[in-house]
């Protein structure tokens, strides 16, 4: 919806001396999803897949809920092994069932059992032999938009998203690491912190289904990685939820800027009052209460400033996609 003006508030974006206007950016959705969009017309740039190469043993694992003592793990961890040794990354889900075909250790139904899980996941629409590239992804000046949202929490398809954001992080970290060694080198010679890979920003909506404080997730230790160590190689973080509550804690305590609209969930307060620095005083459920009412009023604690400010975010430009359905037409 970035891609398109809003209607309905020029009058309050006039009082800001604003008027509406789309965002310039990039949407990708799931090569699978394509068809879907198009036919509704909905305004897409592009389909997004990942190279099934690229996945290790674990993430595959996670994907398909399995453990190391499964029968299927165990010969998807041959299968992936034997087909790295030949072929590298260089593979998708068809040589998957090729060489688990020609696998003579295990039985019929173990790899009946086993190509069951790789034909679902090859009807997502998402993994092939040849993954979009991270420079398509991470473009200098452009915002990218990966929509993950046509892949529900369904039977089957629990851990897509999951591993979309997940892989994505990995690839984007590994990236970034390798051309701020060649930026340091450029600096050290007097020359421009020129690099081919820019400096990324990673926003995450839902960030509580990403980063559970109480449940294991495939993107959840890449995500910790960036929240730790990503400031050195030039990456940040950006997560928004509306359950702090269900987020992992190290999210909140490695937080360096915090914005908050009001709040009423007590479990959700004592869970952002990790964040209390030396230099605030009084208590978050005070804070709240000392906002103004009107709507875009917000809490901001910028830790590197040491100051907490009361701020009002400007109205959106763009259409807002988030506001409740409804089943009145006007």
């Amino acid at each position: 919806t970035l891609k398109v003006p809003t209607k309905g508030n020029e009058k309050e974006l006039l009082e800001w001396g604003l008027t509406p206007e789309s965002t310039p950016c990039r949407v990708l959705v799931p090569k699978g999803k394509m068809a879907f969009y198009q036919e509704k017309q909905i305004p897409v740039d592009g389909p997004l897949t990942i190279r099934a190469g690229e996945l290790d043993v674990k993430e595959w694992m996670d994907l398909f809920s399995y453990t190391w003592i499964d029968p299927e793990a165990i010969l998807l961890g041959r299968v992936i092994e034997k087909l790295k040794e030949q072929l590298g990354l260089r593979f998708g889900i068809e040589e998957m069932l090729r060489a688990i075909d020609v696998d003579t250790e295990a039985d019929s139904l173990m790899k009946q059992a086993l190509k069951n899980r790789l034909e679902m996941a090859q009807g997502w629409g998402l993994l092939e032999k040849d993954g979009t590239k991270m420079m398509e992804i991470a473009q200098a000046g452009v915002i990218t938009i990966i929509d993950v949202s046509a892949y529900r929490q369904a039977i089957g398809m629990e851990g897509t998203k999951d591993i979309i954001v997940g892989l994505l992080g990995k690839k984007l970290f590994e990236a970034r690491m390798l051309f701020r060694k060649e930026e340091e080198i450029r600096l050290m010679k007097g020359l421009g912190r020129e690099s081919a890979m820019p400096i990324v920003w990673l926003m995450i909506d839902e960030a509580h289904m990403f980063m559970p404080k109480d449940e294991p997730n495939i993107a959840l230790n890449v995500l910790l990685e960036w929240v730790r160590v990503g400031r050195q190689p030039g990456l940040s973080l950006v997560l928004a939820t509306q359950r702090p509550n269900k987020l992992h804690p190290d999210a909140i305590s490695q937080c360096d800027l915090f914005i908050s609209h009001r709040m009423t969930a007590q479990d959700d307060i004592l869970a952002v009052s990790q964040l209390r620095p030396s230099y605030m005083h009084g208590d978050f459920d005070k804070l709240y209460a000392e906002m103004p009412r009107g709507r875009g009023f917000a809490l901001l604690l910028d830790d590197n400033a040491e100051s907490i400010y009361t701020v009002k975010m400007r109205p959106r430009l763009s259409w807002d996609g988030g506001v409740t359905a409804s089943a009145f037409t006007k």
